[in-house]
């Protein structure tokens, strides 16, 4: 029974190959930096030729607010507090009023899972080293939030409310969204010990529908 194993799993190797990823993500529409992790699987039919799949997730965020956050504010208040805006003891001025929200952490937010299909073409190889191309297809749900504009007033109040002054106002957009896009990836590894390998990966990611261009690059590990 150990034996079968043994022959197994040689003969596994020799055909598939499991990999995981991680590095660096850039979201070049955006302005954008972040991460970008996941694994797969490789399945050899040839010695130049595979086929494979992954499944990952990456993440891009950039902040777009200004600087001089001193006047901006949020017209929210919590639900606890049940008196109007501006009345009384509940004065716009006072923090009792005013969500613990900051706005300098709400930076734009891109989240996308992704699963890939695609083809790799070796290039080189030997008992020591490789350098890989690939390309295949993306589809990835996408989840973002973003700043749209900063509405800007110079003053708020009404009757019986005490009106505040010089308010900017951020305005945020949320969409989800399911998107396919077209991957080209390069490889260069080297073995390390038996049926193991360390390499460098970069790639380039295009949306063509949203028009999004995303370019990661990081460590690979393959077995």
């Amino acid at each position: 029974m150990f034996f079968c194993l043994i022959v197994y799993s040689e003969s596994f190797s020799q055909k598939f190959q499991i990999f995981g990823f991680g590095g660096h993500s850039y979201y070049i529409n955006k302005n954008a930096g972040g991460y970008d992790l996941g694994l797969g699987l490789n399945y050899k039919f040839s010695n130049r030729s595979s086929i494979g799949v992954s499944i990952g997730h990456s993440y891009n965020d950039v902040s777009p607010l200004p600087k001089d956050l001193t006047l901006a504010k949020v017209i929210l208040k919590e639900e606890s507090n049940r008196l109007p805006l501006g009345f009384g003891l509940g004065d716009w001025e006072n923090e009792q009023n005013w969500p613990k929200i900051r706005l300098e952490e709400q930076p734009n937010r891109y989240f996308r899972f992704n699963f890939g299909v695609y083809y790799i073409f070796k290039n080189f190889f030997n008992n020591i080293k490789n350098f890989n191309c690939s390309l295949g297809a993306v589809f990835s749900y996408r989840d973002e939030s973003e700043l749209i504009k900063m509405i800007e007033t110079t003053n708020i109040g009404g009757i019986f409310v005490r009106p505040t002054y010089n308010h900017v106002i951020p305005v945020f957009n949320y969409n989800t969204f399911l998107d396919v896009g077209l991957k080209c990836g390069f490889t260069y590894s080297f073995k390390i010990k038996k049926a193991l390998y360390l390499g460098y990966n970069a790639a380039f990611v295009i949306y063509p529908k949203s028009g999004s261009l995303m370019i990661n690059n990081g460590i690979l590990i393959s077995m």
